[in-house]
């Protein structure tokens, strides 16, 4: 049996059927399908949606519609990468960063579940409010339908994103009023800066030689990734292995369970079944 860890939760407001919403992420890199993922050249949010719809499990134990990964927020795809690069122990990104003050590097960590509670109270409504000079209005949160749509649009800069998030009011009455892109832009980045702290994630971080705190912004998503990139040349380790080992073929590797695939392994590092 394949092991499982936790999805994130789904806001309600999300309109995704209770059958397609996702409830569990099957590890990554104990399927041999798992070797079937294009990680190279890949633009990030289709990587995303390719990882997420192939590991997710709904209630009844199938995959989501993939559709249903693209309409996630994009706060939330990312918290469930970083779920997912975890794994059952919750292992936590580790990243280098080094001090502004005194210069000194240090390791900084950063759990799975920690990410998880700093979103936990981000995603409860639908709609973010945000200021345009003494002016009010609501975004609603991008999701990764959203950077599909920029992505296949080849949309560059704040007028395609506005034109898509603004909901009160529309995009186009803010520039009718004379708002300026930039100053649209620059609500939207801080909108998401309060209210979706996965998106543009950053913190501060104190140095254990001097004390001295100093913002950072280390890559969630990237160092998911990169994680899971890993796992799968973990997983190419172990057709290399056996396949040297006993001679199969990719294919007959590929139709052997897990577990007995890691009892080969054990054997063939000599440890007792």
């Amino acid at each position: 049996m394949l092991q499982t860890v936790p999805f994130p939760p789904l806001p309600e407001w999300l309109p995704i059927e209770s059958e397609n919403r996702p409830i569990a992420l099957r590890v990554f890199g104990g399927d041999m399908r798992d070797l079937a993922v294009e990680f190279a050249g890949v633009e990030r949010a289709r990587l995303v949606t390719s990882l997420l719809a192939r590991c997710s499990q709904t209630r009844s134990g199938s995959a989501p519609p993939e559709q249903a990964i693209w309409e996630l927020p994009i706060g939330t795809r990312i918290e469930a990468i970083v779920a997912l690069a975890g794994g059952p122990s919750g292992r936590p990104l580790a990243w280098w960063v080094r001090c502004s003050g005194c210069g000194a590097e240090s390791e900084l960590e950063l759990q799975p579940a920690e990410i998880a509670a700093l979103a936990a109270e981000a995603y409860r409504e639908r709609l973010v409010p945000v200021k345009i000079g003494e002016r009010a209005a609501w975004l609603r949160r991008p999701t990764g339908a959203d950077q599909r749509l920029w992505l296949e649009g080849g949309s560059d800069g704040a007028a395609p994103m506005a034109a898509i998030l603004f909901v009160d009011p529309a995009f186009e009455e803010l520039r009718e009023a004379g708002i300026a892109l930039d100053e649209i832009g620059d609500s939207i980045d801080q909108a998401m800066e309060e209210y979706d702290p996965l998106v543009g994630f950053h913190l501060d971080v104190g140095c254990p030689e001097c004390g001295r705190p100093t913002a950072q912004a280390p890559d969630l998503l990237a160092g998911a990734l990169e994680r899971l990139w890993q796992a799968q040349f973990d997983l190419i380790g172990q057709v290399h292995r056996l396949a040297g080992q006993y001679h199969w073929s990719e294919d007959e590797i590929a139709r052997l369970p897990e577990w007995r695939r890691q009892a080969y392994l054990a054997c063939i590092d000599g440890g007792e079944l």
